[in-house]
């Protein structure tokens, strides 16, 4: 596959402190931590901080329980979930 024209260089010019999602702690939250081996299996740890004090300002769930676009939603599964 053919290198993006420029984008290693660019990518040689970023650090995690100067990147603009990562630069405000280095990625530690961010990044998960790993433990574990090919032989017993991995392990992934990611601690996702929520700040419950904030008062949501968009998102959410539509009004009047109708799927986005108004259409009248699919029929609900049934029977036991496939193995």
């Amino acid at each position: 596959m053919p290198e993006y024209k420029g984008s290693s260089s660019n990518l040689s010019q970023v650090s995690l402190t100067s990147d603009n999602v990562f630069g405000d702690d280095g990625g530690a939250l961010q990044l998960a931590q790993v433990t574990g081996d090919t032989s017993s299996g991995y392990h992934v740890a990611l601690t996702a901080a929520v700040d419950t004090a904030t008062t949501p300002s968009a998102g959410g769930a539509p009004s009047g329980g109708m799927p986005p676009g108004g259409g009248s939603g699919g029929t609900p599964p049934t029977g036991a979930p496939p193995a």
